[in-house]
């Protein structure tokens, strides 16, 4: 019997610490019904994405499977697509298949709920990330659901001609929340200092010079505000601060309380501001390049 599995594809060798502290309010949760989609609808990605699990929220307290916590890595990451400092990429298995991977019981079988977990928590990576093709981050390269929640990435995201790129994820359809990124992020197009598209980003902090011909912000290079399902926006609270030009927030145009600059004084006055921005390298260099 095959099982339902998210992957987290490792991008480096990662010291971990996995504790039963408590997980996020927001626990990135995907659930499958087998009585209401079809298993061509889940195979397409079709999966139901969120943190409305009341009912279950005192058991995934508990769980520390499906869980990244207190992860650090210093070393360069390289590859093609999916690449990141903690994670390359938190998807589906290719051979989903829902009606085949459970035996019902005659008729003592209820209804099946699945369930995919994927968190990455207070996670740091501070080596440059390259790529040559798509999705890259400095935390994860690709998110098609989950959670990165208290993260910081403070490296070089090195995309060259690539398209989505960013600090913390290259692409993401999960969650990003209290995560900051210090450092420098280049590629083609969708190029974001914490995102280089995603779809619910809060609360997240940046410091980043920024390299790209088509959609690029300071915080996301793409992305459209929606509301959740309690009528909150998804994108909210996320502060930058320029280096040089003001880039953005998101595809060249800031956002008040969704995506906004902050001066330099105001910037490393937020509260609970992460360690990354306690130290700022500065370089001269001549006209000539030296």
């Amino acid at each position: 019997m095959k099982r339902l599995t998210a992957f987290l594809i490792a991008a480096a060798v990662l010291t971990c610490s996995v504790s039963a502290s408590a997980v996020p309010e927001e626990p990135s949760v995907a659930v499958i019904s087998e009585s209401l989609l079809s298993a061509e609808v889940a195979s397409a990605a079709a999966l139901q994405v969120g943190p409305e699990m009341p009912a279950r929220s005192a058991v995934l307290m508990e769980q520390t499977t499906g869980k990244l916590e207190n992860c650090l890595n210093t070393g360069s990451v390289s590859g093609d697509l999916n690449v990141g400092g903690i994670a390359g990429a938190i998807a589906p298995e290719n051979d989903l298949d829902i009606q085949s991977d459970f035996v019902e019981g005659e008729n003592n079988s209820l209804n099946f709920v699945s369930e995919i977990r994927a968190v990455i928590l207070s996670c740091r990576n501070s080596g440059d990330v390259s790529l040559k093709h798509n999705s890259g981050g400095g935390i994860v390269g690709t998110m098609f659901f989950g959670l990165v929640k208290n993260s910081s990435s403070a490296c070089r995201v090195l995309g060259g001609d690539a398209d989505h790129v960013g600090g913390i994820a290259g692409s993401s359809k999960g969650f990003v929340r209290l995560s900051s990124v210090k450092g420098s992020v280049e590629g083609s197009e969708y190029v974001g200092g914490i995102a280089g598209e995603a779809v619910t980003v809060s609360d997240c902090r940046s410091m980043v010079e920024l390299r790209g011909s088509e959609r690029v912000g300071a915080v996301l290079g793409y992305g459209e505000q929606t509301m959740d399902e309690s009528g909150q926006p998804k994108l909210s609270g996320n502060i930058y601060l320029c280096l040089d030009r003001d880039p953005g927030g998101i595809d060249g145009v800031s956002y008040d309380t969704v995506a906004q600059p902050a001066e330099e004084r105001s910037f490393f006055a937020l509260p609970e501001l992460s360690p990354i921005f306690e130290k700022v390298n500065i370089s001269f260099v001549q006209e000539n390049g030296e």
